[in-house]
């Protein structure tokens, strides 16, 4: 089974009942045993890992729809990322500020998130800075983020034509199997 997140770093599993894998950003990765593909999906939902589609080709063999599978895991991190914010924000104002305590700190995940979104929780009623914490924003020039498009969708087409060459392959294998056998 394939595998893919849209994350900025590699994403791992470490639970007790699967070995470790280590599943790197923005490109389908095999897990070749169903059952620990199955657990990371569980395990890494809030990391925004999915399952690249597989479609039965003209002959056949699967054929996996990466820019499909891209859009799932672009939507299933935006959905983590909002529903960790959601808690996040929701803690506090329940649990602190109600109560006339401080805000807490967030987690490293959701400081990142908060500083992805250039989230302003004083616009929520969170003043991390009166906790003696802040979160800074970050920005950077339409160059820079040009370029990064620009890389990006050079690395999705080095992507894609490694798929297809590992369709290809995975073909010409499987053909000279059927040789073998008949």
């Amino acid at each position: 089974m394939y595998v893919i997140h849209m994350g900025k770093e590699p994403i791992s599993d470490k639970q007790n009942d699967i070995p470790p894998i280590v599943i790197p950003p923005k490109m389908p990765f095999e897990i070749k045993d169903e059952f620990t593909a199955k657990m990371a999906l569980k395990h890494l939902r809030l990391k925004g890992l999915v399952e690249v589609p597989a479609k039965a080709g003209q002959d056949g063999f699967p054929v996996y729809d990466v820019e499909e599978a891209k859009k799932l895991a672009y939507d299933a991190l935006r959905k983590a990322q909002e529903e960790l914010l959601n808690r996040y924000i929701r803690t506090q104002q329940e649990d602190r500020i109600s109560v006339n305590k401080p805000p807490m700190p967030p987690s490293r995940p959701v400081r990142e998130i908060i500083e992805d979104l250039n989230v302003d929780l004083s616009a929520m009623g969170i003043n991390l800075a009166g906790a003696g914490f802040s979160i800074p924003t970050k920005g950077g020039s339409a160059e820079e983020v040009q370029q990064l498009r620009s890389d990006f969708e050079e690395l999705q087409r080095n992507m894609l034509q490694l798929m297809k060459t590992h369709n290809e392959l995975l073909k010409q294998v499987q053909k000279g199997d059927k040789a073998k056998a008949g």
